[in-house]
């Protein structure tokens, strides 16, 4: 990737994601139900680094 911003959104969607992948992890395979409690956090960050890129893309 040559330019960037894009690079940096893509980072940020990329880290977002596994992010996500790690809570869920923890939610459904170690069944630390505390950890849930962070689905709303992350949630959003993966919808706002996504509208980003999506924006710069566009």
């Amino acid at each position: 990737m040559t330019n960037p911003e894009v690079k940096e959104a893509t980072t940020a969607v990329y880290d977002d994601f596994v992010s996500l992948g790690d809570l869920l992890s923890k939610v459904l395979l170690e069944e630390d139900l505390d950890a849930a409690s962070e689905m709303g956090t992350i949630t959003t960050a993966v919808t706002e680094s996504g509208t980003a890129l999506q924006e710069l893309c566009s």
